[in-house]
Order: structure tokens, then sequence, then C-alpha cells
């Protein structure tokens, strides 16, 4: 009787710690897309977010509010103000809150703290928006404000509001703009993909385009390393 109860004891702890060890690697191995739960934490860099390992730094706190577009936006709040701080978030890649990833971004070049978006969509391509200010020139006309004449012009910047769609590879942290050229290049590897874009043009609706990356995404899934 000791006998059987110990021969069913091992048993039940082999089968409790195959059990286990399956479902790590089935957790490690699952292929990133949006059901993918990453874990919380800031991540210093794109290795750090590909591996699934954040770092954790006390004196970071997100709070987050919505957009005009509509994107949640996680803005960073410095409960230690020093200047080490402050660069240290500058130079952060990204944040994942309640499992969800945030990457670092920029409204412009002279953007120095940034702010973190929710990656819409994560996969072989992941995908991204935000928005950006566009800084252009304008020539403006001086005129007489009797005769109508022409006396001058001058170049003036003006900054407009635009929304950036950016794609992000999973594989290599790589970045680009979301269009229909860089789709062609990143979807190299797929000929029937290839072909379907090749049939598209610059007047193509982009929900098409999106559609698109969602099927190379399923043909093409890729793991956390």
């Amino acid at each position: 009787m000791q006998k059987t109860s110990n021969l069913f004891l091992g048993w039940l702890i082999a089968t409790v710690l195959l059990t286990t060890i399956n479902t790590s690697l089935d957790a490690q191995t699952a292929p990133v897309s949006n059901k993918f739960v990453f874990k919380n934490g800031w991540y210093k860099t794109f290795e750090d977010f590909k591996n699934n390992q954040p770092a954790a730094l006390s004196y970071f706190r997100t709070e987050s509010y919505k957009s005009d577009e509509g994107n949640t936006i996680f803005m960073t709040v410095l409960e230690d103000t020093s200047i080490l701080a402050k660069k240290v978030l500058e130079s952060y890649w990204g944040v994942c809150v309640d499992g969800v990833p945030y990457i670092h971004a920029w409204r412009d070049g002279a953007d120095k703290t940034g702010f973190f978006v929710k990656l819409h969509v994560v996969g072989n391509i992941c995908y991204y928006f935000h928005e950006s200010v566009e800084t252009r020139d304008v020539v403006m006309n001086i005129y007489h404000p009797q005769t109508g004449q022409l006396l001058a012009r001058r170049v003036i910047q003006n900054q407009d509001k635009v929304m950036s769609q950016k794609m992000l590879r999973f594989a290599t942290g790589e970045t680009a703009d979301f269009s229909l050229q860089n789709l062609r290049l990143w979807m190299h590897d797929d000929e029937r993909l290839v072909l379907t874009l090749s049939d598209f043009s610059s007047n193509t609706p982009e929900d098409r385009l999106f559609k698109t990356l969602l099927i190379y995404n399923d043909r093409h899934p890729i793991s956390v390393q």
C-alpha cells in the first residue's frame, strides 16, 4: 500500500512538473500578437521589449490621456526630478502598462521628452500612430496698403499638426512610415502579397494597406526570443 502511494505521489509530482515546463515553454514560444501579454515595466532598449524583459525604475510613473485622434498617450512623470533621471527617460525605448506595450515617440526634432503611444498592431510588423508637428516654409507677399504694389516677399515657417503612421519590425526594431512603398519592401518574402501590392497605387485606400499588413502577420508569425 505504501509502495503504491509513493508511486502515485511520484507520478503526480512528475505530471505537475511536466505541465509547468510545457506551460512555460508555450509562453516563451507563443507568437506575438495583440493577445500576447507583455510584462509590465520600462524597456530601456528595443532588445528588452523583443525579449519581454522590462527593467524596473521606481522614479518613473505614467499618466494617461486621450489625444485628439482618440489615441491613448502615456506621459511620464518623474518622481525623481534630477537631471540624471530626465536624461535616462529621454533614452528609454518604451513602457508596458497592463500587458500592453507603448513605444517612445516624439512630435518633432525639438521635442526632448516625447511620449509613449500604443502599438495598435503587435506582430511581425507592428503598427502605431501619433500626432506630430510638421514645419514647412510659406512665402508671404507684402503689398503696399494703398497701391497694392508688391513690395517684398518673406519666407516664414508654419507648423501644422499631422498624423504620423509608423511601422515597427519586431525582428530588428527598424521603424518606417506606414506607406505602400515601405510595405512592398518589408513584405518582399511573401510573393502573393507582393503581387497584390503591385496592383495598388498611391490612391489605394489606407484600410486596404492595413488589411494587407494584418494578412502578412497571420502568415508570418514571430515569437518572443
